[in-house]
C-alpha cells in the first residue's frame, strides 16, 4: 500500500501479538509513520512494541518526506479525520478511517506509547539558554529553539526523549514482556473461535436445548459445548 501522509510505498511488518500469532502493520520509513488495520496497536505485545519503536527511531533522520495536506485511506480513499486522544495525562492524534484503520506518525507513536513527554514553557527556556539547535524527536530535522518551538519540518512540538521517562516506559514493558513469556502461548489460540466453531455452537446449543422447559440446564450445555472445542 502507498503511506496515507507522504505517498510513498509502505512496507509490510510482522511482529508478536497478543492472542495472535502474528500482527501484520504497514510502516512508511519515508516519512516514518504507521498503518494500523482495526486495533493492531492494541493488539502489540509489550516485546512488539520496543522492537517497532526501535526499527523506526534508527530511521528517523533518513524520514524526512512531507506529508499531504489532505490524507486519504489506503483502503477505501475516503479522507482521513484528524482525531485526538489521550493516554493517561499524554495527549496524542492521529487520522482514522471508521472502516479500515488509523494512520500515525512516529512521534504521535511515541506519545501514544509513553515514551516522551511535552516540554513545559519552563523547560524550554531552560533549553534555549544552553542549546541553539536541537533534533526533532519525530523526523530527526534540526530545529533553531530561537526562531520556533516546534519543528519547521514535521510541525512536531519540542519533546523529551530519554531520561527518566523513556527509561520507565521500557523498564515497565520489559517487566511486562517477561510476564507475558512465562504464560503457555497456547492458552490464547485454544480460546480463539473460528467462525466455523461458532456456527456448529450454535447448531448444538440449539440442538441440546430444543426440550428447553424439560429440565435443561443452558449453563451446563453451554460449558459443554465450550469444553468440547478447548479440549
Amino acid at each position: 500500500m502507498n503511506c496515507p501522509g507522504c505517498g510513498h510505498e509502505a512496507q509490510s511488518e510482522v511482529y508478536d501479538g497478543h492472542y495472535l500469532p502474528r500482527v501484520e502493520i504497514d510502516v512508511c520509513h519515508h516519512c516514518n509513520s504507521l498503518w494500523f488495520d482495526g486495533r493492531e496497536s492494541l493488539a502489540l505485545t509489550p516485546g512488539a512494541t520496543v522492537k517497532l519503536f526501535h526499527s523506526m527511531y534508527e530511521r528517523r533522520e533518513s524520514a524526512r518526506q512531507p506529508h499531504h495536506a489532505v490524507k486519504a485511506c489506503p483502503r477505501c480513499n475516503g479522507v482521513l479525520k484528524e482525531t485526538f486522544d489521550k493516554r493517561h495525562t499524554t495527549a496524542f492524534s492521529y487520522f482514522r478511517c471508521d472502516a479500515h484503520g488509523r494512520f500515525i506518525t512516529f512521534f504521535q507513536f511515541l506519545r501514544e506509547k509513553g515514551f516522551v513527554r511535552q516540554a513545559s514553557a519552563a523547560e524550554l527556556e531552560a533549553l534555549k539558554a544552553k542549546v541553539k539547535t536541537v533534533q526533532c524527536s519525530s523526523c530527526g530535522a534540526p530545529v533553531p529553539l530561537s526562531e520556533t518551538s516546534n519543528c519547521q519540518h514535521c510541525q512536531a512540538p519540542i519533546c523529551f526523549l530519554g531520561g527518566e521517562q523513556l527509561e520507565g516506559t521500557l523498564r515497565e514493558l520489559a517487566e511486562k514482556e517477561d510476564k507475558r513469556q512465562r504464560v503457555d502461548p497456547t492458552v490464547s489460540a485454544r480460546l480463539v473461535i473460528d467462525q466455523l466453531s461458532v456456527a456448529r455452537f450454535y447448531r448444538e446449543l440449539e440442538r441440546d436445548t430444543h426440550g428447553f422447559g424439560r429440565g435443561t440446564d443452558l449453563m451446563s450445555v453451554g460449558l459443554r459445548a465450550l469444553f468440547s472445542k478447548l479440549l
